[in-house]
């Protein structure tokens, strides 16, 4: 990322790139984890205390936080990286 700030690209890019990247396999693996929680509900229905097993309130929830996560996961390393001199990182490189 460093390299490409000193070459010339514009941090928000950088920043775009990185968290689009990383969010990206987040959010597919988060649709297809709600998809199969929503089909093993059914079947937890029984062990299920005090929440439905088609909760949307729970789905959502759990979503969000795992999204959120994975936003800030993908966001802060973006960001250290932008803190760094693209001049430093081609003079070590």
């Amino acid at each position: 990322m460093a390299i490409r700030l000193a070459i010339g690209a514009e941090r928000r890019q950088v920043l775009a790139g990185v968290t689009r990247d990383g969010m990206r396999p987040a959010l597919i693996g988060l649709g297809v984890g709600v998809v199969l929680a929503l089909l093993v509900s059914r079947l937890l229905s029984g062990v299920l205390v005090g929440v439905g097993p088609m909760d949307p309130i729970a789905f959502g929830g759990g979503a969000m936080l795992l999204a959120v996560t994975a936003f800030l996961a993908s966001l802060v390393p973006a960001l250290r990286t932008l803190g760094i001199q693209p001049m430093t990182t081609l003079r070590d490189e």
